[in-house]
Formats: structure tokens, C-alpha cells, sequence
């Protein structure tokens, strides 16, 4: 929260010969370590969100999102296109053939389980985006 922290400046002098950088940060809980190049610590910033994200994940949620890639994986083999072909048209055919198909796949010698839920749909929907992003980077 802003009201617990301190407002504090770095100053970086003869960086160049004659060039002094003066920075103004706002110090946390956290080290107060100054980063010259702001690119770089957005994108560690980035790194450390999401690795953050993945690592508070609930088990749960990643069980689920690994049985949504997975259906993902039959719907596109049964629809001929590739694994990577995560847009907006292939996945409203998904959730057409989710509608159509069993929550999981048949067993064989046991007869076929319930259609999907829509509130299942709609957890594949997410999951096959997020596995999409997070662990195929599409």
C-alpha cells in the first residue's frame, strides 16, 4: 500500500564522465535496489508476476487446467487443426464440440458419462487460454 512506504532518492553519480543520474523510487518492504534500465525491470517484473501466479496456483486449478489441455488436444485431433491454433474461431468451435461430447473421454467397456456442464465449458475455455499463454507462449 502507498501509505506504507517511503518515498526515497538514489542519486548515481559519474556514471559517464560527466553525466550524474538521479532516481526517484518507491521503497517497499522489499530492498531498495535502483534499476537504470526501466525495460529490463518491467520485464523482471513480468518474470517475477508470473512466476509468482504459477507458483500460489492451487493444485486444483492446475489438475483442471491440464484435463482442459487434454480435451483441447482430442478436440483438435477430431477437428484436424494444430494444437498451437488458439483464436478466436477455433475456440468457439471448441466450445460447440464440448457441447456435443462427454465431460471425459469414453472408457472402453463403460458406457459414455453426461455431456459437459456449461460451467465446465467455461473452465476449459480458460484453461486451454492460459495453458496456451503461459506454457505454449501463443
Amino acid at each position: 500500500m502507498l501509505s506504507e512506504q517511503r518515498r526515497t532518492t538514489v542519486e548515481i553519480g559519474d556514471l559517464t564522465e560527466d553525466i550524474a543520474l538521479r532516481l526517484t523510487v518507491y521503497v517497499g518492504t522489499e530492498e531498495n535496489v535502483p534499476f537504470l534500465n526501466p525495460q529490463a525491470r518491467l520485464a523482471q517484473l513480468d518474470r517475477d508476476a508470473t512466476r509468482h501466479v504459477e507458483d500460489h496456483r492451487p493444485e486444483k486449478t492446475r489438475t483442471g487446467y491440464g484435463a482442459d489441455w487434454n480435451a483441447w488436444l482430442r478436440f483438435c485431433t477430431d477437428s484436424g487443426l494444430p494444437p498451437t491454433a488458439v483464436r478466436s474461431g477455433t475456440l468457439v468451435l471448441f466450445v460447440e464440440w464440448c457441447w456435443l461430447h462427454p465431460a471425459r473421454p469414453p472408457r472402453p467397456g463403460r458406457p459414455p458419462g453426461p455431456l459437459t456442464a456449461p460451467s465446465t465449458i467455461d473452465r476449459r475455455l480458460s484453461g486451454v487460454v492460459v495453458t496456451a499463454r503461459r506454457q505454449h507462449k501463443l
